[in-house]
């Protein structure tokens, strides 16, 4: 249901947030994924996007496919129930994606539908390439200043407080909600040695209680895990008779 686009990568332009990490793109049509969509398909992986090509079909079905996304393009021939759907289902897991639609029967009718759905721009067909990767550009570095206010970074370890969702690099990071409170208070705390006693008060509400302390170093673990999947380097350190730090270099 879900096509991944590739090119060479002579092909592909920087289009990175900074930490080499490329941008993620979904392109939602109204037909299948058939030639009529390659063109933008390769279009924004030139740009250097990471692109996934859903139908509104699909996601009518299967809202789930949805995913964090930079940027979303809705390729569509009219922007009817199905791109209104689709608009909301893309929103839900990020509330400042820049969404643009392209649309062949483009009225003011269909506009005001699209604004009041969370849709962000109208670019007509045929549509320069150009134009669509500019205002893209424009959407993406307005939606950041406003995210910004709500993610928390450090090396390559993003949280969005908005949404809920943890990220190492473009991986995405499963957490329970005691792990994501955990995860907080060490982005909110960088390169600060944390004691368990510390973490227990903050994140458990109880500073007292010594039966719970291990419980601290059980969700470390976690964490730890989970962080470090896929060859990831160590971001979270332990700091003998301290307790723990979220640092990006090894610690003697």
């Amino acid at each position: 249901m879900v096509s991944t686009v590739q090119v060479d990568q002579a092909e592909i332009r920087s289009s990175d947030n900074g930490n080499g990490v490329r941008h993620t793109a979904a392109i939602v049509s109204d037909v299948p994924a058939t030639e009529q969509v390659t063109p933008l398909c390769r279009l924004l992986v030139k740009e250097g996007f990471a692109v996934d090509v859903l139908s509104t079909e699909s996601l009518a079905t299967h809202p789930t496919l949805v995913k964090h996304y930079d940027v979303a393009v809705l390729d569509l021939i009219r922007f009817d129930g199905q791109g209104q759907h689709a608009c909301r289902w893309l929103r839900a897991p990020n509330e400042y994606l820049p969404i643009i639609v392209l649309c062949e029967e483009n009225t003011v009718t269909d506009r005001i539908l699209g604004y009041d759905n969370g849709v962000d721009d109208f670019i007509g067909k045929p549509y320069s390439a150009r134009e669509v990767t500019a205002r893209l550009r424009s959407l993406m570095r307005r939606s950041g200043s406003l995210a910004s206010q709500h993610v928390l970074r450090y090396d390559d370890l993003t949280i969005d407080l908005a949404s809920r969702v943890a990220y190492r690099g473009d991986r995405y990071i499963d957490l329970s909600r005691r792990e994501f409170a955990l995860l907080v208070y060490f982005m909110r705390s960088p390169e600060r040695a944390v004691s368990r006693s510390e973490f227990l008060k903050s994140v458990w509400g109880n500073a007292t209680n010594q039966e719970k302390s291990n419980v601290v170093d059980v969700y470390i673990n976690y964490l730890r895990n989970k962080t470090e999947q896929g060859g990831h380097h160590r971001l979270i350190h332990t700091v003998r008779g301290k307790g723990y730090m979220l640092h990006h270099k090894r610690l003697a």
